[in-house]
């Protein structure tokens, strides 16, 4: 029976990826940002470019139970499939300007010397899907999906001001033999991991040292 459901699995998975998308309906995300709890009044002054690169580069790695990840970007139809990096443009722009004073977003990183106090260029660099043991007599099966993400941030002229780099805390989702609901779960799912990490993104920069030192160091330079 665990045997069955694993090939069922994969033939729904497989059917997602490779040879009937042009059949399917997209992955449908609705990424929601709430409030990251600053007040208007808190904001940090800065003019900031926050970069989201276009074309994406990240990959999709499929890891099956007992064994090592596979790399299936190539399989992946595009963003109009499974809209991660836009998804991740608008939520990074929703949550970045409830931090500065004004944020203005952008797909590819502006030359030296522009009129930005700070760009902020976030990265979606890998998306996993890992396969769990499912529990005696579960019908559907239980997967993981995470992310790996790099945010940089550097001023005007180049210089880095911080760099980070990690993967979310995976969340669960079930795969189905039914394909309708197996797309909304993985869309639902990878919406809330989204809004998770950019959120999260959001919290750590407003309270980082580097952020605060360079803006004292600016407004010193101004004075």
């Amino acid at each position: 029976m665990k045997h069955l459901k694993i090939v069922l699995f994969f033939a729904v998975f497989n059917a997602l990826l490779i040879g009937c998308t042009m059949q399917m309906q997209p992955i449908p995300m609705n990424t929601q940002i709430g409030s990251v709890g600053i007040a208007e009044s808190r904001k940090i002054p800065l003019n900031v470019a926050v970069v989201v690169p276009d074309p994406p580069t990240h990959r999709l790695m499929f890891k099956p139970i007992d064994k090592a990840p596979v790399d299936r970007t190539d399989q992946l139809p595009g963003e109009n499939f499974w809209p991660l990096n836009m998804e991740l443009a608008k939520a990074s722009k929703d949550v970045f300007s409830q931090i500065f004073k004004s944020v203005t977003l952008l797909r590819k990183t502006p030359a030296l010397g522009s009129n930005y106090d700070l760009i902020i260029i976030a990265r979606l660099k890998e998306v996993q899907q890992t396969a769990k043991q499912p529990k005696p007599f579960q019908v559907d099966m239980p997967y993981e999906l995470d992310y790996l993400w790099s945010l940089t941030v550097m001023n005007n002229e180049g210089v880095e001001i911080l760099k980070r780099e990690d993967r979310t805390e995976a969340r669960i989702f079930m795969a189905t033999t039914s394909m309708d609901v197996f797309v909304a779960n993985i869309g639902r799912t990878s919406s809330e991991l989204m809004s998770e990490m950019v959120t999260s993104w959001g919290r750590m920069i407003y309270n980082a040292r580097e952020i605060r030192a360079y803006l004292k160091e600016k407004e010193d330079t101004e004075d």
